[in-house]
């Protein structure tokens, strides 16, 4: 998203894609895929609420065996067995 957006993109001091400033004012960016960066902003946004979601639902179905199943599936998961 941030490389084919133009803010460029480095991973391990590596370049993989250079800063792509804009020709005529260099503190704005141009991108070099504008539709890859949308599409790749979009999808970075729906994964994050699906992990927020999958996170939450998690917890919800842990909090419910200790509460009301008191079937001891938090105390095994947190090795206080």
């Amino acid at each position: 998203m941030s490389g084919l957006g133009g803010q460029g993109l480095a991973m391990l001091r590596l370049e993989v894609y250079p800063h792509n400033p804009d020709s005529q004012d260099p503190t704005h960016v141009s991108p070099f895929n504008e539709a890859i960066a949308g599409v790749a902003h979009e999808t970075d946004e729906i994964l994050g609420i699906v992990f927020i979601l999958a996170i939450t639902l998690h917890i919800a179905g842990a909090l419910k065996h200790h509460l009301m199943d008191k079937d001891g599936t938090l105390r095994r998961m947190l090795g206080k067995n």
